[in-house]
């Protein structure tokens, strides 16, 4: 392989492909070892701004610059993929580094986005089993991101896993923060869930590679907003004039007293209302995220939200509990329930389960290991996160302890 062999890139036109207002493609002519080929940029450009002898486009206000700053970088993939097929010892024809620039040539290790696709292709099987709906959805939005950053930043399809360096995995958490405007914590499950997609690889002996190896994560402490007593009754004593308000309402006080999140109340139905050891109705289910079986006896406020239910349409005909609309119209109604009332905070279906888990329950002395169970949470530390927002039960046993030193 001689290394010497002078590589250029030109750009041109293809003046016979000129469209009706006057634009035609920009490619790039690749020549190496007395061999040409000719690479779409995927650019049309206006012919009479184009110059044939500069290779760029003439002018200079910042739409023609960032134009001609894209060539550049075009012309830089090019030679970069030239310089890592040199590194690699690979052979060099204009086809090789047309495939390498493309991001086409990781098919001699298996690449990222072909592991992504058969990982999708294999948890989805497992829907509604080993992995919740709400899980393989995730996994869909890391996948659709991935992608995004490959194509954006890289200007790849996909990229070998024997490829995936520290640096790869530090410029997709940027690529995370600053682009897409994640936060820290976001940032940091979409990573490790592309973590797990990678232990998922070496299992399959996909690759050996562990670009992970030297990185640690750090979540940041959040403070679960939940709903005050006061603020729970002004929501239960207020009427709506609207009838669908007033559903939406009452949904989401069924889930402040029994701890349900949307996916959950969304499946309810009669036959998981049973008869339990007090000779009470209890709510018996299965949780969809975490598949742990929760018991709940029903308060009387749940009791009477069911029965005011029971022969609505929807109820009637889906055998459900609640007419539940889509999480998305239901956290929309209950921001206008929030204005109504004058709660500040931001309703959401999720803020319900954390002012069962805070307001109804530690704060009222329930032993958090209680709590966890009513959860369906998997592990008490879980379940500890909330625990630490019982500032009122603060305050209280601290009045008993000061009421018994006198």
């Amino acid at each position: 392989m001689n290394n010497r062999i002078k590589l250029s890139v030109r750009f041109f036109q293809k003046n016979n492909r000129v469209s009706e207002d006057g634009k035609s493609p920009v490619y790039a002519r690749v020549t190496y070892d007395k061999q040409r080929i000719e690479i779409s940029t995927k650019r049309n450009i206006d012919c009479s701004k184009w110059s044939n002898s500069l290779q760029k486009v003439s002018g200079t206000n910042p739409v023609v610059k960032d134009i001609n700053l894209f060539f550049e970088g075009y012309k830089n993939i090019i030679y970069n993929a030239h310089s890592e097929l040199v590194k690699e010892r690979k052979e060099i024809t204009v086809f090789a580094i047309k495939d390498r620039a493309l991001g086409l040539d990781v098919n001699q290790s298996h690449g990222l986005m072909e592991l992504m696709d058969y990982h999708h292709n294999y948890i989805s099987r497992l829907k509604g089993s080993d992995y919740a709906s709400g899980t393989i959805i995730r996994y869909e939005t890391l996948k659709r991101l991935v992608l995004e950053f490959l194509t954006v930043k890289l200007r790849k399809k996909d990229v070998g896993l024997d490829d995936l360096d520290h640096r790869f995995i530090l410029e997709f958490e940027l690529y995370l923060k600053i682009v897409r405007k994640n936060a820290n914590n976001t940032a940091t499950k979409y990573l490790k869930n592309l973590k797990s997609i990678l232990n998922f690889g070496r299992q399959n002996d996909w690759t050996e590679n562990d670009p992970f190896k030297k990185i640690k994560f750090r979540l940041d402490n959040v403070t679960r907003e939940c709903l005050t007593m006061d603020e729970i009754k002004q929501i239960e004593n207020h009427q709506f004039a609207h009838e669908r308000i007033q559903v939406i309402k009452d949904i989401f006080l069924f889930c402040c007293y029994t701890g349900l999140c949307y996916v959950d109340v969304l499946k309810m139905s009669k036959d998981n209302i049973c008869i339990g050891i007090d000779s009470n109705q209890w709510l018996v289910f299965s949780r969809t995220k975490t598949n742990v079986e929760v018991k709940m006896p029903l308060h009387r406020i749940p009791l009477e939200l069911i029965e005011k239910y029971k022969n609505h349409p929807t109820v009637v005909v889906k055998n459900v509990l609640f007419p539940v609309l889509s999480n998305q119209k239901m956290n929309a109604y209950l921001k206008e329930i929030g204005d109504i009332c004058g709660i500040t905070k931001n309703l959401t279906m999720h803020i319900a389960r954390h002012t069962f888990a805070t307001t109804i329950t530690l704060t009222n002395g329930m032993p958090i290991e209680t709590v966890s169970k009513l959860l369906g949470h998997t592990k008490l530390s879980t379940t500890q996160h909330y625990s630490k927002v019982v500032d009122v039960k603060i305050v209280e046993e601290m009045d008993k302890i000061w009421a018994r030193i006198g």
